[in-house]
């Protein structure tokens, strides 16, 4: 019998390193599937309106040329935006909850809903400061290159709040900000960035997370603001240990967004202006950066027994 000294090692067991194809797939069915919902939508709501048209006696005649108009003007209804919005919003609710509920991992644990520890007091607080700085910051960087683009789906959307009823705009809020919020976190930092982040690590997992997230907005300046506040979510979201700050500072954002537009009224500031709010802004982003960076974010909780690691969607 050989001496313990001399026994031959054992080689390690190999690191499963999980698949990334079903969440990638998650996210072509995402874009998929707002599309087609939303054209779906659109579709039945001229249906109505030319079965309507119909039934009130006008002629064919009438009943296109009424299509056309409303055709062209649909996007300016804040009713049917709010109701489109909505549809986008179960879609990527559908694409994070039924692969997560697929997946071998409990279903909360793979969308980050499981929290790490109690939230350190203030950690939210300043993460909501930081996403409103941080889209404060970008606007104003992108108008100082002259990149905002009249006509553009912020202006659209800023258009909409101020032309909307009350109800409507009430049912803009709770669907575009609370219901985006929601939706777009679970899916992007809860669904997708998790697995991309234990396959690849937190720069690569949260870096091409927050490209795809900018991505699904189409519109380029639209898409790289998105981008930029994907990386702070995303970031957010491995130092918090879950995505319930994520939620909630994405629909602040949102909500604030809306609030502004029908409020204040539109200017174009003077470069002057933009170079101080880039200032200002650009510190306050800063100093948030600097405190969730230095500070531990949670408190540890009772410690849980961990997942076995597996290699599932």
């Amino acid at each position: 019998m050989l001496p313990e000294s001399a026994a031959p090692a054992v080689p390690a067991a190999p690191v499963s390193r999980p698949r990334v194809w079903p969440s990638l797939l998650s996210y072509l069915l995402l874009m998929v599937g707002m599309l087609v919902g939303s054209a779906l939508f659109f579709g039945a709501w001229l249906a109505a309106q030319a079965a309507s048209a119909y039934v009130a006696g006008q002629s064919h005649d009438q009943v296109l040329a009424q299509l056309r108009e409303q055709g062209m003007s649909v996007a300016a209804l804040p009713l049917v935006m709010a109701l489109s919005s909505l549809v986008t919003v179960l879609v990527q609710l559908a694409c994070a909850l039924l692969p997560a509920a697929l997946s071998p991992t409990p279903w909360r644990e793979r969308l980050g809903l499981v929290p790490a520890g109690r939230p350190k007091p203030g950690a939210l607080g300043v993460a909501c400061v930081g996403i409103l700085s941080l889209g404060w910051t970008m606007s104003c960087v992108a108008s100082l290159l002259g990149a905002r683009r009249e006509g553009g789906p912020l202006e659209m959307l800023e258009a909409l709040a101020r032309r909307a009823s009350t109800g409507e705009f009430l049912l803009m809020l709770v669907v575009m900000a609370a219901g985006a919020g929601l939706a777009e976190e679970l899916f992007f930092r809860g669904y997708l960035q998790t697995r991309l982040v234990a396959r690849w690590g937190r720069g690569v997992g949260i870096g091409l997370t927050a490209l795809l997230f900018g991505l699904m907005h189409l519109n380029p300046l639209h898409a790289v603001l998105a981008t930029g506040v994907g990386a702070f979510l995303g970031w957010v979201r491995e130092r918090s240990g879950s995505v319930h700050a994520g939620i909630v500072a994405h629909a602040v954002n949102n909500a604030v967004a809306f609030a502004t537009s029908r409020t204040w009224s539109a200017s174009t500031p003077s470069r002057e202006s933009l170079a101080w709010g880039l200032l200002v802004y650009g510190g306050i982003f800063g100093a948030c950066l600097l405190f969730l960076r230095r500070a531990r974010w949670t408190e540890p909780s009772a410690p849980r027994a961990p997942l076995p690691d597996v290699a599932g969607g």
